[in-house]
């Protein structure tokens, strides 16, 4: 027969290795989400501004803070006459976690071609995994600087 005292200690067995993972958890988050405020998170490059790579910079920044109006004045009129906008385009490609970063850019003329990468970060109290995949990106020069002309991997 198990007597009070002994149904306690088995609970305390448990308990307190269980309790002990939650403090450590609730720690590490706040720990890493004053790290992320204090360093200001992960760095973008500079780019001269007027550039393609300033012009495309400047639209995912506008559609990770969700700043969709902003995110349509820079993709292109062509995009736009097609009834395209920003926010369906990039819709769950650009949500937290995920980093974009240009890896090369070619000018021609009024067009360039942007090579960017897409770096993915899911991470849970199980593990994180990141993952990365790379698209070509058009932009187009107008008379009131350069566009997005393409959709988030090249396809028109």
């Amino acid at each position: 027969m198990i007597d009070g005292n002994e149904t306690a200690t088995s609970r305390r067995v448990w308990l307190m290795p269980m309790l002990a993972i939650a403090a450590f958890s609730i720690v590490l988050t706040v720990a890493s989400t004053a790290a992320v405020i204090w360093l200001g998170g992960p760095s973008r490059a500079s780019y001269p501004a007027g550039s393609p790579e300033a012009a495309f910079q400047e639209f995912v920044t506008a559609a990770q803070n969700g700043d969709w109006a902003t995110a349509d004045t820079l993709m292109s009129s062509n995009m736009r006459a097609q009834g395209q906008s920003s926010q369906p385009m990039v819709a769950g490609m650009l949500s937290g976690g995920t980093t974009v970063s240009i890896n090369s850019s070619t000018r021609t003329g009024n067009t360039a071609t942007l090579s960017v990468s897409y770096t993915y970060n899911s991470g849970s109290l199980f593990g994180s995994s990141t993952y990365t995949t790379v698209g070509n990106v058009s932009m187009i020069l107008g008379a009131d600087g350069w566009k997005l002309d393409s959709s988030l991997y090249g396809g028109k």
